[in-house]
């Protein structure tokens, strides 16, 4: 079968089931990246800048309490591509260690629940109910060609100091057999921590 002189097979699942992407050998330019407002709660508001977006909380000031609550921040390309994203400034793609999304297939919609974190996480101690910090997420993606993003998109949002009455979340858990790594929830009977 004939998928067209410039399509190549990509995400193929364990089915041999994937998608044929416009590998164009011509195509020089990054993925454009938009953010996503439908992924973002009821809850929340956003303005969006030239490079990015700030995201707002519903009170009169825009922050976002530190209750441990995750925020779904969601953006769209202009082609398929995989993201990361940092929480410092990078100088390139490559530089970033985090995947942005839930998959490290190359899509068109990238959703990521970021963990609002304290402000004593970011250094900012004491209580204080005025206490405010910024939190930024930078963000890059690259296309199946390589074209990688030099800017950054950033997602913006304010903290402050709130009540923490969110049950926790286990977001993932490291198992260690025999001073192996295993990614698992489960512990095997018998087994020491290393």
């Amino acid at each position: 079968q004939s998928l067209g002189q410039t399509c190549e097979f990509i995400n193929e699942d364990e089915n041999g089931v994937g998608e044929c992407a416009d590998i164009n050998p011509n195509d020089v330019s990054p993925p454009v990246i938009s953010f996503n407002k439908d992924a973002l709660g009821s809850q929340y508001t956003f303005e969006q800048f030239d490079s990015g977006v700030n995201i707002k909380g519903s009170g009169q000031d825009g922050c976002i309490s530190e209750t441990n609550v995750l925020l779904p921040v969601g953006i769209v390309t202009n082609e398929l591509a995989q993201c990361k994203m940092a929480n410092n400034h990078t100088v390139s793609y490559d530089d970033m260690l985090e995947d942005f999304g839930t998959t490290d297939r190359f899509v068109l919609n990238h959703t990521m629940p970021i963990l609002i974190p304290s402000l004593a996480s970011l250094g900012i101690d004491g209580v204080d109910p005025h206490t405010r910090g910024d939190y930024n997420v930078f963000i890059r993606c690259q296309d199946k060609r390589g074209n990688k993003d030099e800017r950054e998109f950033a997602v913006n949002f304010c903290i402050k100091q709130g009540p923490d009455v969110t049950p926790p979340v286990v977001l993932s858990s490291v198992t260690y057999i025999d001073g192996t790594k295993s990614y698992s929830p489960y512990i095997q009977y018998g087994a020491s921590m290393a």
